[in-house]
């Protein structure tokens, strides 16, 4: 692993994504909610580490944004040529071919999350 810049993150840069594993799905996505429902609907809004519930900071992210009231973005780090990868996290189950922008998004287990990974 890399240094990280971010205190307590496993590291920022990677030649290799490394997705932490989600203990708990339901509270994962409960939480996610709840974020959600504290902000507004029109926004993307980057959440106060001081905010985190449990289940997001034990990943260790380097950040947690909501996205427009739809979804959750957890960034788990940065690989070469800034590129991201992480998790999204959404309220409802999703179906068919999830994206984001031009980034698909690979499912889990639980159809509410997904993970990322910029190309």
């Amino acid at each position: 692993m890399a240094a990280c810049a971010v205190a307590g993150c496993y590291y920022t840069r990677t030649s290799v994504p490394y997705w932490p594993s989600i203990r708990d799905p339901e509270l994962l996505v409960r939480d996610a909610s709840l974020l959600m429902a504290g902000t507004p609907t029109n926004a993307l809004i980057t959440i106060p580490r001081t905010n985190w519930p449990t289940s997001i900071s034990t990943m260790n992210p380097l950040s947690v944004d909501v996205y427009h009231h739809r979804f959750v973005a957890i960034s788990i780090g940065i690989m070469p040529m800034d590129s991201g990868y992480g998790y999204m996290i959404y309220p409802e189950p999703q179906t068919g071919t999830v994206t984001w922008g031009a980034i698909p998004l690979t499912k889990s287990d639980d159809p509410r999350i997904f993970r990322f990974k910029d190309p």
